[in-house]
């Protein structure tokens, strides 16, 4: 599932100044991953299927990052920055994840796998962790897209 907003005071119109922020929310059963813009407007959102193993966590953060990026006309490396809230003990500001265990991870180091995709640094954090650091949750993200759009922005605004 694909969504982007259409709405036309949020048109998309990608320029050298655009700031897009990519959340995603790697759980046991899929996926979620959103675009925010400068003003922490959703512009884009995917939701598929999350594969097991560091392998399959690899290649759904790239789908999800792909598929988004594609919607906005832009390549993964115009984001400027990138956000993963993920299941386990994460130990920042490494990005080692331990014992995600609905994923089939007993350790991986998921920056060092996704990094070199992406022109911005790469952070990951627990996503209930992740979640939690927003204590003004944004209008736009009080539905399912909280943990992915929270994580993106919080990213972003580097904690």
């Amino acid at each position: 599932m694909i969504r982007a907003n259409k709405s036309p005071e949020m048109s998309v119109t990608p320029s050298d100044n655009d700031s897009f922020s990519l959340g995603l929310d790697v759980g046991a059963t899929k996926t979620h991953g959103v675009i925010l813009d400068a003003n922490d407007h959703i512009l884009a959102e995917h939701v598929e299927p999350t594969r097991k193993g560091e392998e399959g966590i690899g290649t759904t953060i790239l789908d999800v990052s792909t598929r988004l990026a594609r919607q906005l006309g832009v390549s993964v490396s115009a984001f400027t920055s990138v956000g993963i809230g993920i299941p386990g003990i994460v130990r920042y500001p490494t990005g080692m994840v331990e014992n995600a265990v609905n994923l089939g991870i007993g350790r991986m180091n998921l920056i060092d796998l996704v990094a070199a995709s992406f022109a911005a640094p790469v952070r990951v954090e627990n996503d209930v962790k992740a979640s939690a650091w927003v204590l003004d949750p944004l209008p736009a993200c009080r539905t399912k897209t909280t943990a992915t759009s929270i994580s993106a922005r919080a990213w972003r605004r580097q904690r």
